[in-house]
Order: structure tokens, then sequence, then C-alpha cells
């Protein structure tokens, strides 16, 4: 029955193949403007509606199996340094679980490791923060890894989790000035399918910078175009204009 006003929600339950595989799988939600559910298909078309999926771990029943449901800080923002880790540890196992140890990894740097203890029973979640902070400066984009070690966890699949953190420079001494001829001075390119290249252009119709030599352009430096399906950005610094009357920026894009 579709719904009476603008958001609603649905529930409902899924049942689990007896056959399904362990490990990822995918499950596919279809919301479809219809009067006849008959006509609602995975992979069909429709007027009005939205098709998502989603990543469901199907995971077996085993004595000893914990992981890492959630690595929740840190997150990308504006004058990241140091910055605490914490995760969220899940007993998916039929035993108790007493002690483990949990270890993170920011790039390709020093492995963190340090101990947990229980009781954490089957199908129990407990939160945990590193005492010792990933260091996020100066300003990129850090790869942080994070896992459970069990002697006894046999399934290996769900012990990790990561996340991609944006450290985002802060400017708040002005005049403003950059044109990238010492590095990308804390502009980042994001989004998906990224061509963003910093360097000479030399391409047909963009030769050179506007000032200096250094500028981003997509497709590479030479004469090559943007990815199919691109959809991405420079990010610029945390401007700080509280102490600023009238502020104002200007960039020379082509």
């Amino acid at each position: 029955t579709g719904p009476n006003q603008a958001t609603q929600t649905f529930t409902g339950t899924v049942t689990v193949p007896a056959t399904a595989l362990v490990g990822t799988t995918r499950l596919r939600c279809v919301v479809e403007e219809t009067g006849s559910l008959a006509g609602v298909n995975p992979c069909g078309t429709y007027t009005w509606g939205e098709t998502e999926d989603y990543t469901v771990v199907v995971a077996p029943s085993v004595p000893d199996d914990i992981g890492i449901t959630a690595l929740t800080q840190p997150q990308s923002g504006c004058n990241l340094d140091s910055e605490q880790v914490a995760i969220t540890v899940t007993n998916f196992g039929t035993n108790t679980q007493n002690a483990w140890t949990v270890s993170y990894q920011v790039n390709n740097g020093p492995i963190i490791t340090e101990n947990m203890t229980g009781p954490l029973g089957t199908g129990q979640s407990v939160n945990h923060t590193f005492s010792t902070p990933a260091v996020l400066f100066p300003a990129g984009t850090y790869n942080i890894q994070a896992w459970t070690s069990l002697t006894t966890d046999t399934v290996s699949f769900n012990d990790t989790n990561g996340v991609s953190v944006t450290a985002i420079p802060g400017v708040s001494s002005y005049p403003y000035y950059e044109n990238f001829e010492g590095g990308n001075g804390g502009w980042l390119p994001g989004g998906t399918n990224v061509s963003w290249t910093l360097g000479t252009p030399n391409k047909n119709t963009i030769i050179g910078a506007a000032s200096g030599t250094q500028a981003y352009v997509t497709g590479g430096l030479g004469t090559g175009d943007y990815n199919s399906n691109e959809d991405n950005f420079v990010l610029g610094p945390c401007f700080d204009f509280s102490s600023l009357q009238n502020p104002w920026i200007s960039l020379s894009i082509w």
C-alpha cells in the first residue's frame, strides 16, 4: 500500500535463503509508483520511483567471530591534526568473548594495537576509542583501516572496516593568494572518476596556467579528455572570514 504523505517509513522482514553464500552480497530495494505489485521487477523500468542497492554481509554461525562494524572517528573536517580513532566492535559468534585486540593503520604508517576485554555476548556491540590518536597532518586524504584480532576467529571477511578522511587546511590570515607554484596549497580533488591533475597544462585549448606554470585541469596534463561519468570537484581550504568586512574571493577558471 502506498504512502499517504510525503515521507513514510516502511518496515518488513527479509528472510535469508538457506542457500545463501557466506560473504558480501547485494540487496536491492525498489520503490515504484504502480497499482500492481506483480509489475515490480528488480531489473525493470518505471516512470516514477527509485532503486537502491545495499551491500549485505551473510555471516556463518560459528563459535568465535568478532569484527569492526563501524569506524566512527575521525571524520573529514577543517584543521585536523591529532585525531581520536573510534570504532564499534560486534560479536557475530555464538560464544561470549572476553579478550581480543584491535588495531588501526593510517595509510602505510605504523600499526597501532590495543587490548580489549569483555564480556561481549552474542550479537552485542561495544565502542572503543584508541588511546593513541591518528596524525592527520599535513592536509590531504588519509585512508584509515581498523581490524580485530582473535586467535580462534575463523571468519576474516568481517574483521576489518575502513574510512577515507580528508584533512582540510584552515585560512585565517589575509590577504590570501594561491597559484599552486609551491604545491596544492590544500586544494584537494575529490568525487568519483576523478581526473583532476596538478601541473603544467599542455592541452589543445588550455596551454599553461593563469599565473605561473601550475594549474588544476581535468583529463591529465596532456590532450586527454575528462573521464566518462566524471562527477568531482577540487575542494579548497576552510576560510575564516570573521575578521574581515565585505570579504570577496576571485578564481581564474577556464
